[in-house]
């Protein structure tokens, strides 16, 4: 019940940043980011802007369909926490599509010469660490525990 929680606290959270981010927007927050506003009606790092939104609502739906199922099989604490993470993420993101026909991406990370070249969203972050703690668990942690709740 704990993690349900989670999910539903990672997505507020994306969709109150979100909402700051557009109204401040284009702003420098910090010397090293900035918020600006990208809409991204494509996938990942902008990839085919141009995609028929059918293709990527039927893509959305079977990943979050399989990362529930993933999710509410696992008996590690750690794949449910990342499965958590992913699904507060791929929810924020499908929220953004619902409202908007996009995602708003908008943080803009410098440093020095180096410029991240894409905007993303917090959403993306959870969804990103989310997959690192999957890899890790993968690798790292013993299958036989079990999850204590």
């Amino acid at each position: 019940m704990l993690k349900i929680v989670g999910i539903a606290a990672i997505v507020a959270f994306d969709q109150l940043v979100k909402y700051w981010a557009v109204v401040q927007a284009p702003c420098r927050i910090l010397p090293f980011l900035n918020f600006v506003i990208a809409p991204n009606p494509g996938i990942t790092f902008g990839i085919f802007p141009n995609i028929c939104p059918c293709v990527v609502w039927t893509i959305s739906i079977l990943i979050v369909l399989y990362v529930f199922w993933e999710f509410f099989r696992t008996n590690v604490h750690l794949e449910k926490t990342a499965y958590s993470f992913i699904l507060g993420g791929a929810f924020g993101n499908l929220i953004d599509r619902l409202r908007f026909g996009y995602v708003v991406d908008f943080l803009d990370f410098h440093l020095g010469p180096f410029h991240y070249p894409w905007p993303f969203n917090v959403a993306d972050s959870f969804i990103i660490v989310g997959i690192f703690l999957l890899v890790f668990s993968h690798f790292f942690v013993d299958k036989r525990q079990h999850v204590h709740m």
